[in-house]
């Protein structure tokens, strides 16, 4: 059940363990959702490139 708080999105999930670098990816991909859902561009933008430094891609 994700949650929010100051500006995050945090999704905990039920019996998966991850390293700390997964969990940021899973939270700024959860954020990256929310944002594209509410149409905030400019936070698309910022996690777009959070998971870029990641590694990672956003999901279109």
């Amino acid at each position: 059940m994700p949650s929010i708080y100051t500006g995050l999105v945090t999704a905990e999930e039920n019996g998966v363990k991850s390293n700390d670098a997964d969990r940021l990816a899973s939270h700024c991909i959860e954020a990256l959702k929310l944002a594209k859902r509410r149409r905030h561009a400019l936070a698309e933008r910022y996690l777009t490139s959070a998971l870029g430094a990641l590694g990672r891609r956003a999901e279109s």
